[in-house]
């Protein structure tokens, strides 16, 4: 009986404890030259040392593995001495079990295994040669039947070819599961074949028809069948003899590169733009870092690829963001760009400087150059499909949702619409100026489009590097908009739009089927060929048509689908960008959007923003209309508009230029209860001042606050020695306390970080969240935001969203003021927090909705905490809810924030409100009027707890009244007189 398939359930009984052995064996590539027998199978396995072992499985006539002497399998390994299997055995077992197809069949001529036996038998029996004593026959191991790895290889391409044009006939259109699993096991023996190419487009195709996404996305399908018909192609003439470069060996074929066959190179000086952490589906863990070489401008990267049981227990390689890898020397890989290094040795690891920002800015290229280096790139078929890129930008386009950015010449660049990009774009480019974008370029249809990693800002304290952020679950998906519209509502050329709605065309033939393809189903294919001077090609495509057998058009349809692309790719160019009608969005100068009409105010702009029907950065666009038009001095005395998250670049640009109003009106904040966006604006005026008395000042905040900061915590005082740091940043010597913050920033700012970011445990990513909070690491931001928006536990995002809260992110306002209306039951606990988070927030925006919420009976101690941290802010509101219903003062949760509140604020402003008049009106307050005797007696009660406010507010209606002889009045000046002779 032939050697028989084995289940992995019966490999894994049969090998017992060395099962997760062999399988590293296999996973880590070191069984070679497969084979089989009709009762052995055969390998070669690499050792750790360099040593190489001959591996053995005999099976008996019964198909079983074959047991002798307690020995189940051969190896020349010290293991197999003391064991049935060793791991290199079990590694064979495994791969037999897996991919039987990889081994090559070596059939042992049955004629000479008997006539062996029958000259055993006849010594035996008869003695040796002339009588004398038998020979002695020496037992000689039976070797491995010599295996050709090219022609494994080649068998493998030819499967290949088979299945790509089996599918290419019949089409993928109605792909049964078993066809899905067909390409599976296909892929499987590929990998152990090293073909890595088609196991990952085979893979991917797997992946498109087990979706069902073959009609939604033919080119994608078409693409690949080609691509995967090529490559085998190739494949098969390299294993044939003919010659194979060796950037294609590695992007093609496979090969473990040693350090002979590596291209030394040295005194690089790498700066690293991009680090990542993944696992494949091999389940191995790969660890990558992208740099650019600030002498030449070249992109190189360092990888480090571990099977999963081996991350385990190794670290990954670390990253090396904001250093510069100096004096680099090491070894290239062959291959394409960004070019693979082994990292032997450098000379130093020293900080980024601004001046190597500089240095890597010089070498970030036009779009246009940017573009035309990768048509130039894509005309190889074998070349990778991206090309790395650092492209020199002017500016970005929000427009008709999709992203694009523009250079000084007026060339665009489409970037891909991965889920919140527009989002995290705009968190990346709050503030700073757009010079320059890393990331990777490839063909989306015709358009050419940037997959952005990594941003070069010029940034407040000088130029940067930022992080545009994953495309992770939390994010919103971006409507998908027909490629041809977007494309030719940005100016691609007429010519690229034309051959690429061609190929989309014949990409659906394919899908559908090449056994369906006539001459009508071309006809208006081939007359738009020639109308775009493609004649040649029009009259290929009729030849096909031509042709009765369907098998016979797979080639050379397949070969007219690539011709296509690489003339459509060179046909795309860079469009260029019609600025008529754009304007910059004020609170991020390198964003541009159509003009919006008309004018709102602030509340109208958040209205609207909550309904969906505005943009953010048209909102902020109408926030500039509106705050430019007030005075310094309007915009300073209104404590709702410095409370104003939307409002406070427009306060520090106006106010900041004047010192003596900046300190003023600093100083009036810091005096009062309020929310973190007004701390936060009175931080940012002084910082941005600069002047003595704003020193004095924030260093007098944060020496009265140091030890006693019971309401906010210390990180006020954090937050406070950050805007001393600005406000010295010029200095050449920074004082002790700034020098201070500085040092215990930089020491505590990463670890947390990486916490909050990647810690397995959720516990300890929300303890990462929250003393980063606690740190007044404003840095933070960013980051915490991905984390409240995508992290896969509640608690981390409830957690993000109050540390977000806690140092002032005003940007994620309107994403708490939507968690707090949903009314799912999944739904509460973030509600309840994102409620708390408004209250640290602080945002006048925020106040009608906290009026809603609690009219409408949302959790009264939650409201109420909230209420309390909105702090004066809190007064006019719910003075307005007791003037539409006075028995409300009854609640404690309303008279709770009044207790915090100094009393001579509370007193003017609800006298001012009695009055129906400004602050320091003479008018008196009509207590003939029954509503305002009902208010005056509701605001007496609301002042409970505020002893002080109490007292006064009686002084006032007695001292300010007028009637009062009947009815409420009279009862309300009662209560007055009683509470100004017993204040307490």
């Amino acid at each position: 009986m032939a050697v028989r398939k084995l289940s992995i359930s019966e490999v894994r009984s049969l090998t017992g404890s060395e099962f997760a052995k062999g399988q590293t064996i296999l996973d880590q590539g070191k069984l070679e030259h497969l084979a089989q027998t009709e009762k052995k199978l055969y390998a070669k396995a690499a050792g750790s040392r360099g040593a190489s072992y001959q591996t053995s499985i005999t099976f008996d006539d019964q198909g079983k593995v074959l047991g002798k002497r307690g020995r189940r399998a051969n190896c020349t390994c010290r293991a197999a001495w003391t064991r049935d299997f060793c791991k290199h055995a079990t590694a064979l077992l495994i791969a037999w079990s897996k991919t039987p197809d990889a081994f090559a069949v070596s059939e042992t001529p049955a004629e000479e295994e008997a006539k062996t036996a029958r000259a055993a038998k006849d010594d035996g029996k008869n003695g040796g040669k002339n009588g004398s004593a038998p020979k002695k026959r020496s037992k000689k191991k039976a070797s491995a039947p010599k295996v050709d790895g090219n022609a494994l290889k080649k068998q493998g391409a030819e499967r290949v070819d088979t299945l790509v044009r089996e599918l290419a006939v019949i089409g993928v259109g109605a792909t049964s599961q078993q066809r899905v699993d067909q390409l599976q096991e296909l892929a499987a023996t590929l990998f152990q074949l090293q073909l890595r190419r088609l196991e990952e487009r085979t893979l991917g195709l797997a992946r498109l028809l087990s979706r069902d996404d073959a009609a939604s996305h033919p080119v994608r399908v078409a693409s690949t069948l080609a691509n995967m018909l090529l490559t085998a192609v190739r494949i098969k003439a390299h294993c044939d003899g003919k010659t194979l470069e060796d950037r294609y060996i590695t992007e093609l074929v496979g090969k473990t590169w040693t350090k002979k066959d590596r291209k030394p190179v040295e005194g690089l000086e790498l700066l690293e733009y991009a680090y990542d952490t993944r696992t494949n589906n091999k389940k191995h863990r790969i660890c990558a870092s992208r740099f650019i070489d600030l002498k030449s401008g070249e992109h190189y990267m360092e990888l480090q690829i571990l099977p999963d049981h081996i991350a385990k227990r190794t670290d990954p390689k670390p990253s090396h963001a904001g250093k510069v890898l100096d004096g680099v020397r090491g070894g290239l890989y062959p291959g394409f760009a960004p070019w693979r290094i082994h990292l032997e040795e450098h000379d130093r690891r020293r900080p980024v400087t601004a001046a190597d920002l500089q240095r890597a800015r010089a070498h970030a290229t036009p779009i246009g150059a940017t573009v035309a280096a990768f048509q130039a790139h894509r005309r190889d078929v074998f070349a990778p499909d991206r090309m790395p890129a650092f492209v020199r930008v002017a500016g970005l386009v929000a427009k008709g949702g999709r992203l694009l950015v523009f250079d000084e010449d007026g060339a665009t660049l489409h970037l891909h619409p991965s889920p919140g990009l527009e989002q995290r774009m705009g968190d990346a480019l709050e503030g700073c100026t757009l010079h320059g974008i890393f990331g990777e370029i490839d063909l989306e249809h015709a358009i050419p489009t940037l997959w952005p990693t990594r941003l070069l800002v010029q940034a407040p304290g000088g130029p940067a590097l930022r992080a545009v952020g994953a495309a992770r679950g939390g994010y919103a998906a971006t409507e998908p908009r027909a490629w041809a519209d977007v494309a030719r509502q940005t100016g691609l050329s007429y010519a690229a739009v034309s051959v690429g709605e061609v190929r989309e065309a014949l990409a659906g033939l394919l899908v559908g089927g090449l056994t369906g393809l006539d001459r009508r189903a071309t006809e208006s294919l081939t007359e738009r060929l020639r109308t775009l001077a493609l004649g040649s090609l029009a009259e290929r495509l009729d030849r096909l048509v031509a042709q009765p057998d369907p098998a016979s058009r797979v080639g050379g349809f397949i070969k007219l689908f690539s011709v296509l692309e690489v003339a459509m790719v060179k046909l795309t160019g860079a469009a260029p960008l019609d600025r008529q009608g754009l304007v910059p969005v004020p609170t991020h100068g390198s964003i541009y959007i159509p003009e919006p009409g008309g004018q709102r105010t602030p509340s109208e702009a958040m209205t609207a923003r909550l309904a969906g029907t505005l943009t953010r950065y048209e909102a902020a666009v109408h926030y500039h209309r509106y705050y430019r038009a007030l005075t310094p001095e309007q915009i300073g005395h209104d404590h709702l508009v410095l409370a104003d998250g939307a409002a406070a670049p427009y306060v520090i640009d106006a106010i900041a230029p004047r010192p003596e109003l900046a300190v003023a009106v600093a100083e009036s904040i810091l005096a009062l209860p309020m929310g973190m966006i007004a701390l936060r604006t009175a931080f940012r005026l002084l910082g941005r001042t600069g002047s003595p008395e704003a020193e004095l000042l924030l260093k007098s905040y944060s020496g009265r606050h140091r030890k006693a900061g019971k309401r906010f915590g210390q990180r006020v005082v954090h937050m406070a020695d950050d805007a001393l740091l600005v406000l010295q940043k010029d200095r050449p010597r920074l004082s002790p306390l700034a020098e201070a913050r500085r040092d215990h920033l930089e020491y505590k700012l990463g670890p947390l970080l990486s916490q909050a970011r990647s810690d397995k445990e959720a516990e300890r990513r929300a303890l990462g969240c929250e003393a980063l909070a606690e740190l007044g690491a404003t840095e933070a931001i960013p980051e915490l935001r991905a984390l409240f928006r995508t992290d896969r536990a509640q608690k981390v995002r409830e957690q993000a969203a109050l540390s977000l809260a806690m140092l002032g992110d005003a940007q994620i306002l309107e994403e708490l003021l939507l968690a707090v209306r949903r009314r799912g039951p999944k739904d509460k606990s973030m509600a309840h927090t994102a409620c708390r988070a408004l209250g640290h927030l602080g945002d006048s925006r925020a106040l009608p909705t906290m009026t809603e919420l609690y009219l409408e009976g949302f959790t009264a101690s939650v409201i109420a905490d909230a209420w309390l941290r909105f702090g004066v802010l809190a007064l006019d509101p719910i003075a307005s809810m007791l003037d539409a219903d006075p028995n409300l003062a009854r609640r404690s949760a309303l008279a709770a924030p009044l207790v915090h509140m100094p009393a001579p604020f509370v007193v003017d402003r609800l006298l001012a409100r009695l009055r129906g008049a400004p602050r320091g009106s003479e008018q008196t307050i009509d207590l003939d009027d029954e509503a305002v005797a009902r208010r005056a007696a509701a605001y007496l009660k609301l002042c409970t707890d505020n002893r002080e406010a109490r007292a006064a507010l009686a002084q006032g209606l007695i001292e300010g009244h007028s009637g009062g002889a009947t009815g409420a009045g009279k009862r309300v000046l009662a209560s007055a007189n009683k509470l100004r002779a017993r204040p307490g």
